[in-house]
């Protein structure tokens, strides 16, 4: 009898061990999982970046129309005036969707800085991207609102 008491405590502790080694496993699966994951968002915000530089890159038009838009310099109810607004609009959802990521984990907070310090730049640049936000405010979301009118009313350095 005494044997087979201590062959059920090796099969005990062989099988314990077993459940102890499929956990590690699993976790160590789970973890690369969520870096592939991460690693695939994080390419698919590149590559909605590049078609909107593309945009710009292969266009005078599109390039004008930003300037002009920018500087405020566009015919209030024109089509170009009607461009611009759509073009900030776009901006703002590429915007927005990097500071969803950046919340949920995806930019560690000293790469997110940089971009957060292009942002102030561009809008600093630009009074029309600023009357533009104003119009558009309204349908993003709080936490994202309240970034970009921090960086709005931030006092020039």
């Amino acid at each position: 009898m005494k044997n087979k008491e201590e062959l059920d405590r090796w099969l005990s502790l062989l099988a314990n061990v077993g459940v102890i080694a499929g956990i590690v496993f699993l976790a160590v699966e789970i973890r690369q999982n969520t870096e592939m994951v991460e690693s695939q968002t994080r390419d698919s915000i590149t590559e909605k970046q590049i078609p909107v530089f593309e945009w710009y890159a292969t266009s005078t038009e599109n390039n004008r129309i930003r300037v002009e838009g920018d500087r405020l310099g566009l015919d209030p109810g024109s089509p170009e005036a009607s461009q611009y607004a759509w073009m900030i609009a776009g901006n703002l959802r590429l915007w927005e969707n990097e500071w969803y990521q950046y919340k949920q984990g995806l930019f560690e907070p000293e790469e997110f800085e940089p971009r957060i310090n292009i942002w102030k730049q561009m809008i600093d640049n630009a009074p029309g991207m600023k009357k533009m936000w104003e119009t558009q405010r309204y349908s993003y979301s709080p936490e994202f609102k309240g970034l970009i009118d921090s960086l709005i009313k931030e006092p020039e350095q």
